[in-house]
């Protein structure tokens, strides 16, 4: 494909794995072929002006310095993606920043208080520390899932409105972003909740990052709304039209539905790339998310390699020790969805659906143990180990 960016984004804010482990990730995306990585870091790294989190839960400048050399040394751009918005959590539960968050609405406070002038204050310290430490000529401001912000607008008793708390936050953190050098990257999903004539009110520098996880969410008419399933629209043709740039990001946990989905959509006017997010939660570990990172990366990187052959070379290489047969096991196992809901959260399935997810499943569970005997390599081991653990929970 043609884009520019072909990245994957790492999760370190919900999961801290080691530097070493950070650095060798970083160093592999060349192979799988990317050429950006993405640090989903929150407040997880410790800096000049915000010194706060306990050693044991972030990074320290040092640490961010190894991997800005990883990524050096393989030819990658690594990008530094952070929240100014919502998903604070990390900076607002640290006392000597609790007087920053907006007012408890339900949720917790995990939004900053986008109407005190010293919120700005500290957002401009933090990322001006941040473009210090990373040399990546854009950085990711976060702005998803700020669930508050209508809370809060409510709560002014009619002196904002959601749209100005958002599109004036929206502004205020551009200009930082301009002060400091770089080109601002944000997820776009709360602007689904505005109308055009106030998008229109953003410069058109700024990229929006679309997000939407499920396969059926996704299709050349428009991804489904977020959060209550709203009507179907063209996002991508709506952000093209007014001038701003995208990159669609499926979600590399829940298989390869949403890579399938989004790079079929993704070949369109105005796409600039793309950002196979992972995300660390309780229930996913990232040797098994490998597969699918693997897989995409490929997809992304050799439009002239039929897409059998790129899931094929990608196994082979993941998966050295096992027999093919057991290659298409492994992968399977990743792709069959938990029968809770979909990958985007909105649909509940069938029971045709979850009968059919049974059968599978009895049939691949004695398949990975085969699989386990014979995985040899430490990462390669991983990886069956966790698409193993993964498959006995599907019905949990």
């Amino acid at each position: 494909m043609s884009w520019t960016w072909k990245a994957f984004q790492l999760d370190l804010a919900r999961q801290r794995e080691t530097v070493p482990v950070v650095c060798d990730l970083i160093r592999q995306a060349p192979s799988w072929g990317y050429n950006a990585v993405m640090l989903y870091l929150e407040g997880v790294v410790r800096t000049e002006h915000f010194p706060y989190r306990p050693a044991d839960q972030s990074y320290s400048e040092a640490d961010v310095k190894q991997m800005v050399e990883a990524a050096k040394q393989a030819g990658v751009t690594l990008i530094p993606a952070t929240q100014t918005l919502g998903h604070m959590e990390h900076f607002l539960t640290c006392p000597e920043l609790k007087h920053l968050a907006a007012p408890e609405v339900g949720f917790g406070s995990n939004t900053i208080d986008v109407t005190k002038p010293e919120s700005y204050v500290f957002i401009e310290n933090y990322l001006s520390d941040l473009v210090k430490l990373f040399p990546s000529p854009m950085i990711h401001v976060g702005t998803d899932e700020a669930f508050m912000l209508s809370a809060f607008a409510v709560r002014s008793g009619g002196k904002f409105t959601f749209a100005d708390l958002l599109i004036g936050h929206l502004l205020k953190v551009h200009a930082i972003v301009k002060r400091l050098g770089r080109q601002m990257w944000m997820w776009s999903d709360l602007l689904e909740y505005v109308d055009e004539e106030q998008i229109v009110r953003l410069p058109r520098d700024i990229v929006m990052t679309i997000w939407e996880y499920g396969r059926e969410a996704i299709d050349h008419d428009g991804t489904l709304g977020h959060f209550d399933g709203r009507i179907r629209r063209d996002w991508l043709g709506l952000f093209h039209r007014l001038g701003f740039s995208s990159l669609v990001c499926p979600c590399a946990n829940y298989g390869s539905g949403s890579a399938d989905a989004w790079t079929r959509v993704g070949q369109r006017p105005g796409v600039i790339g793309g950002i196979n997010t992972v995300w660390e939660l309780g229930s996913t570990f990232m040797p098994r998310i490998l597969l699918g990172v693997a897989v995409t990366g490929r997809r992304w990187s050799q439009p002239r390699e039929p897409e059998s052959q790129s899931v094929e070379t990608a196994l082979s290489e993941l998966l050295p020790s096992l027999t093919p047969v057991l290659r298409n096991v492994v992968w399977e196992s990743h792709n069959l969805e938990s029968t809770g809901s979909s990958a985007a959260g909105h649909i509940e399935p069938t029971d045709d659906a979850e009968h059919r997810i049974a059968r599978q499943q009895a049939m691949l569970l004695p398949l990975m143990e085969q699989a386990k005997q014979m995985a040899r390599q430490p990462r390669e081991k991983d990886i069956v180990e966790d698409a193993a653990t993964m498959l006995k929970r599907v019905h949990l």
